[in-house]
């Protein structure tokens, strides 16, 4: 049945509204866990607003029960971590139905008569609004080629190239980089305002909607004549892989522009005059993504922009959103319910219309105000001022790049992100390589249909795939309800391809190949002047058997042809057909013998020999060191003297034996000597023997102490 127009028209702030606070809820990268854990007041208001949540979601499951006629009125528990919890889906189709409502009342097709009932298929959002993208003169080009800019001219170029200009440098092309960082601001950008300028509100100004190039000459036209102005986008992505703009404000003091970037898609780019002109100051707030979003589809490009956040970041604001400037400076309450509105439809009603001329119509009078600040407020030396003029150009000179297909880790990172969307604890090998093929599929169909990712397949969804892996059709609509259009039509495709993945084990260790009969080559390779042409690099011939194949060997063919005229890539196809090639060193062919030149031999003189000089010869002076006492001198006296009284006398031999019988120890009665050692022998063998008691060392006087001695008995020293 149909709604009442005035419930339906506030459902949508609640749905809006529910949704923010959805995304309010905080998550394990938030520290929840942490802090659960560990405050007690925290974990008590958890506790106390989960019970709430849970009480909501049952009260609306009994009214959906009662409103389908069944009789009972059993609640299923929430559980959080079931990943297809009843409570999870039906909240899920009741924003489906809302969905549904909406768009019927934006359609004007909500009537206060009763209608027949709903059809039970879910309906996706604006599934019957045409894609305007099927009618653009220019294709859409989803492929993984890199993206080309789209300008047709270039107005305000500069005449002489500057160093910033990065022209065959790696860095992404943008038309308009050596314009941007060598920018002279004017002197009004940089002085206080002359006079204060008043707050025009939005019923005073003009407003001008602009979908014919005749309307856009026109306001070509009066923005030529003006040296400030603030822009604005609304942008769609929901039905469209790259996502396309669909309005764009512009406004001066005393006017507004609304232009219809969807009819005049073709025609936008010879606003590059008015963007692209030093001498006028373009406005906006948050250009990080306007400028691609203008660059991508439009061709158009900024330069000497002011970007209302950055100023707010520089002044350290508590916050940096458009609404809260507005509420400051301007006390207008901004209404954002519209900010997620579908901005494809055609005519724009009265309230997206109030709320798109907002976002521009006072932004000129915030830049003034924000403008005077900078000034005032000086950080030391630092010119707030230019530092906000800086980091807009660097906003400014940001190039559009086309979304690329991510790699298994990225895909790891997301899945890992996402498990606790289906309660999993650990992600296995398998269930990433099934996400990724998931993924992929995902990736290519929306490429191919120019359809975002999201409306393809939901990242819960996919989710839920992943865990749950369904063999058929009628499994998949079981486990995702409601099941997306697209995934509904591609159902057995997503089956067959759910079901190869499963069945596929993790690839085998790569086998080799079984070996060919080789043949051994003998070959000599001669010296290669790139590689042994160093100095010292002197290798002789090499005698090698080389194991190649019967039909033809990659080294020869490799060496076959001509070597690259670089000396690194020479080397480095050198390496690899080295790398490809068995070699057996067998031996080294000997060097051929040198010819040599007969000699003429030439008498010599022998040449007589010389003794070497004693050390004390060469050096005299170390005879002097020589240690002189007493008795060296008698020695050396004595010594004379026998030599003076033996001259001239014949020498005699020494006489031992007659030196002998002058000896006392001679006349030793050597029978007692042995006798008395035979004596001892016997009293030790009486006594018994005791390593410590003190022994004479070799039968001596002299005792030595057994305990310190180290060539005693090992048992006797552990006694």
């Amino acid at each position: 049945m149909d709604l009442p127009a005035t419930f339906v028209e506030g459902l949508y702030r609640h749905v809006l509204l529910g949704v923010k606070a959805s995304n309010a809820i905080p998550s394990s990268e938030d520290e929840f866990h942490f802090h659960y854990k560990f405050n007690d007041e925290f974990r008590g208001q958890a506790d106390a607003l989960g019970g709430r949540v849970t009480a909501l979601l049952h009260q609306i499951q009994s009214i959906n029960n009662k409103l389908k006629g069944k009789e009972d009125d059993d609640v299923a528990d929430f559980d959080p971590l079931e990943e297809n919890g009843p409570l999870t889906d039906l909240v899920d189709s009741l924003l489906e139905d809302a969905t549904k409502q909406i768009e019927r009342f934006q359609k004007g097709e909500v009537q206060p008569a009763p209608a027949p009932a709903p059809v039970a298929a879910p309906v996706t959002t604006n599934a019957a609004i045409s894609k305007p993208q099927d009618k653009f003169e220019d294709k859409i080009d989803n492929s993984d080629a890199p993206f080309v800019a789209k300008l047709k001219s270039k107005p305000h170029a500069s005449t002489v190239a500057t160093e910033h200009d990065n022209t065959g440098s790696d860095e992404p092309y943008h038309p308009y980089r050596s314009e941007i960082t060598s920018l002279v601001y004017q002197p009004w950008q940089l002085a206080p305002s002359n006079e204060k300028r008043e707050m025009i509100p939005l019923d005073a100004a003009a407003y001008t909607w602009v979908d014919t190039p005749e309307a856009l000459e026109a306001m070509i036209a009066s923005l030529s004549t003006a040296d400030l102005l603030a822009i604005d986008l609304e942008h769609h992505s929901y039905r469209s892989y790259q996502g396309f703009l669909c309005l764009m404000q512009i406004s001066t003091w005393d006017a507004d522009w609304l232009v219809d970037t969807l009819a005049l898609r073709s025609h936008l780019h010879t606003l590059n005059t008015i963007f692209c002109d030093p001498t006028k100051l373009k406005v906006l707030h948050g250009a990080d993504m306007d400028v691609l979003w203008l660059q991508r589809d439009l061709g158009l490009y900024l330069v000497n922009m002011f970007d209302t956040g950055r100023a707010a970041r520089c002044l350290q604001y508590p916050r940096f959103s458009l609404a809260y400037l507005l509420q400051t400076h301007c006390a207008v309450t901004a209404d954002k319910q519209y900010q997620l509105a579908d901005w494809r439809i055609r005519p724009l009603d009265d309230p997206l219309v109030k709320y798109a001329r907002e976002d521009t119509r006072y932004l000129l009078y915030i830049y003034e105000v924000l403008k005077a600040e900078l000034l005032k407020g000086k950080h030391g030396a630092q010119n707030l001022l230019l530092t906000t003029y800086a980091a807009s150009a660097t906003v400014a000179l940001a190039v559009y790049e086309k979304p690329k297909v991510p790699t298994s880790d990225e895909l790891l990172d997301l899945c890992i992100k996402l498990k606790n969307t289906v309660g999993l604890q650990t992600i296995s090998a398998s269930q990433h390589h099934l996400f990724e093929a998931l993924y992929l599929w995902r990736d290519g169909l929306a490429r191919r249909l120019d359809e975002s990712p999201a409306y393809v397949c939901p990242n819960a969804v996919l989710m839920k795939l992943m865990t749950g892996a369904p063999a058929t059709p009628a499994a998949l609509f079981r486990l995702c309800n409601p099941v997306p259009p697209l995934v509904r039509k591609h159902a057995h495709e997503l089956t067959v391809l759910i079901a190869r993945e499963a069945a596929a084990e993790p690839a085998p260790a790569p086998v080799a190949a079984p070996k060919k009969a080789m043949a051994a080559t003998a070959l000599v390779h001669e010296e290669n002047a790139q590689i042994y042409g160093f100095a010292g690099w002197s290798v002789p011939k090499r005698e090698t058997t080389v194991a190649t194949d019967a039909t033809e060997s990659p080294f020869a063919t490799t060496f076959a042809a001509p070597l690259a005229r670089d000396a690194e890539a020479a080397l480095e196809q050198v390496r690899q057909a080295l790398a490809q090639t068995a070699f057996v060193v067998v031996g080294f062919a000997p060097e051929p013998a040198p010819v040599t030149e007969v000699a003429v031999k030439v008498e010599q003189a022998p040449v007589e020999y010389v003794a070497p000089k004693a050390l004390s010869e060469n050096y005299p002076k170390l005879k002097k060191r020589k240690f002189e006492s007493k008795t060296t001198k008698e020695a050396a006296a004595a010594t004379a003297a026998i030599n003076e009284a033996t001259d001239g006398t014949e020498f005699k031999g020494f006489d031992y034996a007659a030196a002998a019988a002058t000896v006392e120890a001679s006349k030793m009665d050597v029978n007692a000597m042995l006798q008395k050692q035979e004596d001892d022998k016997r009293k030790k063998r009486r006594a018994g023997y005791n390593p410590f008691v003190g022994a004479a060392a070799g039968g001596g006087k002299d005792t030595v102490n057994q305990k310190r001695g180290y060539n005693a008995p090992r048992s006797s020293t552990f006694r």
